[in-house]
């Protein structure tokens, strides 16, 4: 067989390997291709004259299934994977055309996508040491995903896409997202490639939602008033991600003070939206506890974790309109309540003061 024959071949070979890898793409191969992708995949990378136009993932990925896994965490929609996956065998396609002509190497791939939770830890790391809590809340609560936006064959720019829940999407305004991205994106500029050939060129947020089956009945639910909640939506540089019992919280150090004080039988309120109105004078706050006792308030605040982050002269500021009618301020420390037991101590503690506070009035 003449070598223009192999190459024509291997052309019919490497369409065919591309359309498999289309399909899966799609979510809709058969269990069966399995062994042709190996088969083939064997064929492609055996020759090298040829491996080095095949494209990288196709080279880590040793079955069907691993492909899957890895173009998944690398797009977020079926048009992008099927792009990527086209665009990507551009080079081998137009060197078993024409062999005697110089063809360029494919795009490296989704490199961030292929290790992203190591990529977003990083990230995470520098936004925390920046003090950008809302940032680190918004990776945290977001459905993370790349999007291929420009590949010249030799490097690749990607948009990194945050698809929040609609409860903490609806949290943020319009500027308070393009910020976040620009913080987002900032970070990502101090990494740079990071070891990959790729650059993060954007940073987007969405909001994610699921249709509901039973949309009317749920709607009707939403009419008369049910599930409405207003407690812990003000602050949207520290978005709450958290639950415990339909409430929301900010951070695990807040659940455990929250179990405490439910423990000690106390009536208090955890993340409650306090409003101030009057001319030039209008504030909105979101103290993390309130306790209430025997005619008397009782606020806490607890510092020091990964979500709280303000000054002790921001603090202080956010806290003054409970002040200034009376209540007693307590600060904790995050390190003092991160577990069950140091949060029961803690409370216990809370609460003596604040009954020797009270005796003292």
């Amino acid at each position: 067989m003449s070598e223009q024959s192999k190459n024509v071949v291997r052309l019919e070979d490497a369409e065919q390997f591309k359309e498999l890898l289309v399909e899966r793409s799609n979510e809709c191969s058969q269990p069966e291709s399995d062994s042709e992708y190996r088969r083939l995949r064997k064929l492609l990378i055996g020759e090298p004259a040829i491996a080095r136009f095949v494209p990288e993932y196709v080279r880590s990925c040793r079955t069907l299934s691993e492909f899957g896994d890895f173009i998944g965490r690398g797009f977020a929609n079926f048009s992008d994977r099927r792009v990527h996956v086209r665009h990507s065998f551009d080079g081998l396609l137009s060197y078993l055309e024409n062999p005697g002509q110089e063809a360029r190497r494919p795009p490296p791939g989704p490199g961030f996508a292929a290790k992203a939770d190591e990529y977003f830890s990083k990230v995470v790391q520098l936004l925390k040491y920046d003090g950008l809590a809302r940032e680190v809340a918004v990776l945290t609560a977001g459905d993370l995903g790349f999007e291929l936006m420009e590949s010249d064959g030799d490097y690749c720019q990607w948009l990194i896409r945050i698809r929040l829940p609609l409860k903490y999407y609806k949290q943020m305004d319009q500027e308070m997202s393009d910020s976040c991205c620009a913080n987002i994106l900032k970070v990502t500029r101090e990494l740079g490639q990071d070891g990959f050939n790729d650059w993060i060129r954007d940073v987007s947020i969405n909001v994610a939602v699921s249709g509901l089956d039973d949309w009317r009945t749920d709607a009707k639910r939403w009419l008369r008033g049910e599930g409405i909640n207003n407690q812990g939506r003000v602050r949207s540089d520290n978005l709450p991600s958290r639950q415990e019992d339909g409430l929301l919280f900010r951070s695990g150090v807040e659940i455990h003070v929250y179990r405490a004080l439910k423990a000690a039988g106390v009536a208090f309120a955890p993340l409650p939206v306090f409003l101030r109105g009057g001319a030039g004078a209008y504030q909105r706050i979101e103290p993390d506890f309130i306790v209430l006792k025997d005619g008397a308030m009782m606020v806490v605040e607890v510092d020091g974790d990964t979500v709280h982050v303000e000054s002790p002269a921001e603090a202080d500021r956010r806290t003054r309109i409970f002040k200034m009618e009376g209540a007693l301020i307590e600060r904790v420390l995050a390190s003092e309540c991160d577990t069950k037991e140091k949060a029961s101590a803690c409370v216990r503690n809370l609460i003596a003061g604040f009954d020797k506070w009270r005796g003292q009035r």
